[in-house]
């Protein structure tokens, strides 16, 4: 499996890639244990973003998927441990028309300018 090693998606990990439309973090469930800002910012042809479970996870990083114009279901399941979601999360993602938050029996926080 791929990237089964892989801990943390930096900062602007594949911010404002424009021909992206599907991304499946399937290979990164069991070892990501971090996620930097503006991870999926302004990738305007993005329209699905199902997570695997990614209990590891402390914190959904400000800018998360800020500005995916075209993006329309977002699921994210199973954060065991995330406490925190940031700030402009999903903010300007006009298209949005699902939007599922399972499993996230820590998180105490939730940023300004959610959905927005």
């Amino acid at each position: 499996a791929a990237f089964t090693a892989c801990r943390t998606l930096g900062p602007s990990w594949l911010s404002g890639c424009q021909r992206i439309s599907t991304l499946n973090l399937q290979s990164l469930a069991t070892s990501l244990t971090s996620i930097d800002t503006s991870f999926l910012e302004s990738c305007r042809s993005f329209t699905t973003l199902v997570t695997a479970p990614l209990r590891r996870v402390p914190s959904l990083p400000d800018r998360f998927g800020y500005e995916c114009s075209s993006l329309t279901i977002v699921e994210l399941r199973d954060f065991g441990n995330c406490t925190m979601i940031g700030s402009e999360f999903l903010r300007s993602c006009t298209s949005l028309k699902q939007l599922t938050l399972h499993g996230f029996p820590r998180c105490t926080t939730i940023g300004d300018w959610f959905c927005y």
